[in-house]
Order: C-alpha cells, then structure tokens, then sequence
C-alpha cells in the first residue's frame, strides 16, 4: 500500500467519524486509529461505556477485512423452523451437482444437439 493511499483512508476516517479501521491482504496489514480533541484519559473511559461488550466483527471485502464493533452489528435474531419449506416433494441426489444426460447408462439422451 502506498503512502498516497493510506493518507485517502485516513481523510476518509475524518469525513465518515470512523475512530479504527483495520486492514489485512495477504501478507499486508494496517491498522489506523484517531483520536478526537478529547483528553485520552477522558476518551478511554467514554470508549469503555459504549461499548461494554468489547466485541469486534471482522467484515472481509475482497482482499481486505474491515473491523465493526459490534454496537454497530445488526442484532441476529433466531427464527424458529425457518429454511424449510414443507410443501412440495424432496427429490435426494446420489450427487449434489451432477448432470444426467439420460434416465440411465443405456438409455437415450433426454435432448438431442440440433
């Protein structure tokens, strides 16, 4: 990563209020982290009561990983049966993916070329 572009992040942190941003590609890895005008000490005891929970989601966007606290996490909520639709017939495969050119080895085609 070049200096030029990691000076557009940190313009991109201070237009967006973004306060950590962590980069990681292959075998690179940046972590940038501002400061507001606030008193560290000060900072460090307001960071601590929002967020309590001290978790971080990583978010993978390409080559790159972005870390999210999780106060800004969607909840997740648990649906219960979901994904399952109960109407229609369940047809098992043998094999997820493969194609069958005929009803059988020696059968004939189900679609002829031409």
């Amino acid at each position: 990563m070049e200096l030029r572009q990691i000076k557009d992040l940190m313009a991109a942190m201070d237009r967006t209020g973004t306060k950590r941003l962590r980069i990681k590609q292959d075998d690179f890895e940046i972590e940038l982290e501002r400061e507001d005008h606030l008193n560290k000490k000060h900072y460090a005891q307001e960071e601590l009561q929002e967020h309590p929970q001290g978790q971080i989601y990583e978010v993978q966007t390409g080559n790159s990983k972005v870390d999210i606290p999780a106060s800004l996490h969607p909840p997740v909520e648990h649906v219960e049966g979901g994904g399952v639709d109960q109407d229609g017939k369940l047809v098992t495969s043998p094999m997820v993916g493969t194609f069958y050119a005929s009803p059988g080895p020696d059968e004939p085609s189900f679609v002829n070329v031409g």
